[in-house]
């Protein structure tokens, strides 16, 4: 086999590879900066991307970590302030961040946004983003966590479709949770009742 040869193969099994990722991946949602603060496995708290697939979520930082969520293992999201962090100290918030979880909502920072992955298997991955309001990381974030949250809803989904009632009653509580604006919630509703 000569050299030319020897490219080609080796380029038609990258491209192979990289296809294989794309496929598993998904279209890529959005990314940003954050800090992993803990809560998903033995992971260590690090600076890093997070990226928001169609069909995973990744985290990944330099020579340390880097781990990929599957969304359907997402059972809820949530984009909230150090306040709103510091009135739902769990098991895992107490791990990932020690004993001062029971002090955050002490300081109140409007820069400050956590988002926090809820898992099937109740461990929750919490990332820190600097810098953002929780409401700008909201609408930043927002279309992307429907994304996931529709996605993994209509995973567990029967044959028969859903009522209208149902679906708004969804809207309703993707709107609560900040995920949409009333402009987004408006738009959709008014879609589900034509």
């Amino acid at each position: 086999m000569g050299f030319l040869d020897k490219a080609k193969s080796q380029i038609q099994a990258a491209n192979e590879k990289r296809a294989e990722k794309h496929e598993f991946q998904g279209r890529k949602l959005t990314m940003l900066s954050v800090e992993y603060t803990g809560g998903y496995e033995n992971y260590k708290k690090t600076q890093g991307i997070l990226t928001f697939y169609e069909n995973v979520t990744e985290f990944k930082a330099p020579l340390v970590t880097s781990f990929t969520i599957n969304n359907k293992d997402i059972v809820a999201t949530a984009v909230e302030g150090r306040l709103e962090v510091g009135r739902r100290v769990t098991v895992t918030r107490l791990l990932a961040f020690g004993i001062f979880a029971f002090g955050m909502q002490k300081k109140n920072d409007s820069k400050e946004a956590f988002i926090t992955l809820v898992l099937a298997d109740d461990q929750e991955a919490i990332f820190y983003a600097k810098n953002t309001s929780p409401m700008d990381l909201k609408r930043k974030l927002g279309s992307t966590l429907t994304r996931i949250q529709q996605g993994v809803a209509s995973l567990g989904q029967s044959a028969a479709p859903a009522s209208v009632a149902d679906e708004l009653t969804k809207l309703s509580e993707l709107k609560k949770q900040g995920l949409l604006t009333d402009e987004e919630y408006n738009q959709q509703k008014q879609r589900l009742l034509r």
